[in-house]
């Protein structure tokens, strides 16, 4: 009986090479990934500002900085193009803030004037809520700002998350937006092409009730981190000449009585005056300069209408005007 020969070793190598030649393209496409699109995963307002801070801008004298209460309203009254609008939302903390707003310094130079538009529940935000990880630890993630992070935070876990994401994803994990937008192209489809926000209309008694809602709370709260990260904007201003401009964003006229009676709009302008108290550099507006909404004007709570943004937006962009002159 004859011995079945054995396998030659090219057959046994066969699914190797396979292999080998499957991990090389994996790489190769990663590696053109990785330089032929900009870094943008595309998930949400910003990402779609750090790409567009990956591309020199240019020099404006005003940068505006506004949580997603006043994100968009610009755009919307046609005053995008007045001002570095660098608005995205309150998740981003003032740490996001801040390293947004050295992104553009960094191919623009410091302007002369930084406005922060934020509504006061934006400052209780220290970062370890469930938006975190979207928002600020898988978006602020170069080195430099990894570090300054731990060293002002004086925490640990978080930085070390930001740095696994910073190097463990491949490229394409980080260009997933601008990869969709090529493969959209390929196939005919419109990729400018977005639904319209769908419009809201007439009474909405859920809204009012979180209208009413919001008004009652009583305590002023800002985070710990808030507060150092806002002393360090303040810091870096000064050594730049820069004034920074801290404004309230729109509020409901109802909160705005009932905060101004129950003690909590005292607690959060003080705040803002001690800031300005210690850097001669910040000015702080009356925080009810743009509380003129109706209940029945907001979409919930905290933000405005689709239909009034734009009214807001110039309203905003003339105040901003009248300080920066």
């Amino acid at each position: 009986m004859e011995t079945p020969s054995s396998t030659s070793s090219s057959d046994r190598w066969r699914p190797g090479r396979a292999l080998l030649l499957a991990a090389t393209l994996i790489v190769a496409g990663e590696v053109a990934a990785s330089a032929a699109v900009v870094r943008d995963p595309g998930r949400h307002v910003v990402d779609t500002l750090l790409a567009r801070l990956e591309e020199p801008q240019p020099h404006r004298d005003v940068v505006l900085w506004g949580d997603s209460v006043t994100a968009r309203c610009l755009t919307e009254a046609g005053a995008d193009q007045e001002f570095h609008d660098l608005s995205t939302t309150q998740a981003i903390g003032i740490p996001g803030v801040l390293y947004s707003y050295r992104r553009l310094v960094a191919t623009t130079g410091a302007p002369k004037h930084l406005v922060l538009v934020t509504i006061p529940e934006t400052w209780q935000n220290d970062l370890t809520n469930e938006l975190a990880p979207n928002y600020f630890e898988t978006c602020f993630v170069r080195p430099d700002e990894v570090r300054h992070f731990a060293r002002i935070s004086g925490r640990w876990a978080q930085p070390t998350r930001m740095l696994g994401r910073a190097f463990l994803l491949p490229p394409t994990r980080w260009r997933r937006r601008g990869l969709r937008v090529q493969l959209n192209r390929l196939r005919g489809v419109d990729v400018s092409a977005r639904p319209p926000l769908r419009p809201i209309t007439g009474d909405d008694p859920e809204t009012i009730a979180a209208v009413q809602e919001r008004a009652q709370v009583e305590t002023f709260v800002v985070s710990d981190l808030a507060r150092t990260f806002l002393d360090e904007i303040a810091l870096e201003t000064a050594t730049s000449n820069t004034r920074v401009h801290l404004l309230t964003a729109a509020l409901p006229r109802s909160v705005a009585d009932t905060w101004e009676r129950n003690g909590y709009l005292a607690a959060y302008r003080a705040f803002l005056d001690d800031l300005a108290a210690r850097h001669p550099h910040v000015d702080v507006a009356d925080p009810r300069q743009f509380a003129q909404f109706a209940d029945t004007q907001m979409y919930d709570d905290v933000h405005v209408r689709p239909q009034f943004m734009a009214g807001y937006g110039r309203d905003l962009a003339d105040f901003v005007h009248s300080l920066t002159r």
